[in-house]
């Protein structure tokens, strides 16, 4: 007997699908993120100075980034969740505060090595070096979050790492000749430290948002994290700026791209909540395939055939990962490993182990008939072999009567 059959013939009760409303604001932070980052690429983009540099400091750039994310946060708190039945307020005390410390601690580990990483490798490399994030952040998700992922989606993270690696590709070929050994394991092992750096910064502050006080609103949250994140910046900004508080080279177009920037944090604020990282890995790698089409039409980026079979790669991924197939996989109840080929023989070969059963059980009362059959048959005989060993005996004792006359 095999032991998925009688799995499949006492199923679970379905998994209760998540109200409509947080389907929207998944799906709307989703795009919203994507959207989002495409723009922040472009804008960057048409900053750059003629020799390729950005005409302001970037440190304070992210200051005033964090700082209005701070201040969008307050407003949505005080007009939104201030007279809500629990606002948060009674969540908040040193120990939770100290503790949405630690991402924005990472966060500025994370911009440092980025810095240091792109000393040694060239663009191309980096880009590819940096995706290790996805599977770092698959693996913590899985083991921090304990959170199941079926088989296919795990062949569909596989594969989003898998595109971005194609998409560079093309210049990855070309850099790796002119670029030293020494410089590239340096800046690989830098990366992939940062990858899990990354990881644990982002499964952390998904924890945090979800799970801790996970009645207290989202935006009481966010305001504990930004109100680091703008004082770790700000005594960022202090220590590379001999300028400080002069804001040169912030013109309106750089003032475009700070707005930006702080819409993409309340992007991954809504998406921590209402969604995970892996869709944040999803919503990320789209906005570079959009961002590529998007140059090549503004600045005449090309598109070479590794970008378009890296996008086929990743148009495959986002289906298998979120497909209809994946919530029929979970409603089994298996272990990830036993999943895919346990539904796929019931739906494949469901309708012949029910014919071979319907035939298994009338074959087995065919035999108990026959059984039946058989007993009686054996009883009858038994009996007319009594009634015979009776009539030899008289006939017997009959005879020796006639003899002794």
């Amino acid at each position: 007997q095999v032991s998925w059959i009688s799995r499949s013939r006492h199923r679970p009760p379905a998994v209760v699908p998540a109200p409509m409303s947080d389907r929207i604001k998944r799906i709307g932070a989703s795009v919203a993120l994507t959207g989002f980052v495409v723009a922040q690429t472009v804008m960057i983009r048409f900053s750059r100075g003629d020799d390729g540099k950005l005409p302001y400091n970037p440190a304070a750039a992210t200051f005033l980034n964090e700082l209005i994310k701070l201040i969008v946060s307050l407003a949505l708190w005080w007009a939104y969740d201030k007279d809500s039945e629990y606002n948060g307020l009674a969540g908040v005390n040193a120990f939770t505060f100290c503790m949405f410390s630690i991402p924005g601690l990472i966060y500025a580990l994370q911009n440092t090595l980025v810095f240091y990483a792109l000393v040694f490798l060239e663009a191309p490399t980096f880009q590819v070096f940096a995706s290790l994030k996805i599977v770092t952040t698959a693996i913590l998700f899985r083991v921090a979050l304990r959170r199941i992922l079926t088989v296919v989606q795990w062949v569909a993270l596989a594969q989003l790492f898998l595109s971005m690696v194609i998409t560079k590709m093309g210049a990855l070929l070309k850099d790796s000749h002119r670029q030293q050994r020494e410089s590239l394991l340096y800046g690989a092992a830098i990366l992939l430290f940062n990858s899990w750096l990354s990881a644990i910064s982002g499964i952390f502050n998904e924890w945090l948002v979800k799970h801790q006080d996970s009645k207290a609103p989202l935006m009481i949250k966010s305001i504990q994290l930004y109100a680091w994140g703008t004082l770790l910046n700000m005594v960022t900004w202090i220590a590379t700026d001999a300028n400080v508080l002069k804001f040169e080279g912030i013109t309106p177009l750089v003032w475009c791209i700070i707005l930006n920037n702080a819409a993409v944090g309340l992007s991954v604020a809504f998406i921590m909540k209402y969604a995970d990282n892996i869709v944040k890995c999803f919503s990320t790698a789209a906005a570079v395939f959009i961002s590529a089409v998007l140059s090549s039409f503004l600045f005449k980026f090309p598109l070479d055939l590794p970008f378009m079979v890296g996008l086929f790669v990743y148009s495959t991924a986002f289906f298998l990962y979120f497909g209809n197939h994946n919530p029929i996989l979970r409603k089994e109840g298996l272990d990830d490993a036993q999943a895919l080929p346990c539904v796929l023989a019931e739906r494949l070969l469901g309708c012949a182990l029910e014919e071979e059963d319907a035939g298994n059980e009338a074959k087995t009362t065919k035999e108990q008939r026959q059984g039946d059959g058989d007993g009686t048959a054996v009883m009858e005989l038994g009996e007319l072999l009594d009634d015979e060993g009776t009539n030899v005996a008289v006939t017997t004792k009959n005879d020796r009567k006639v003899k002794a006359r």
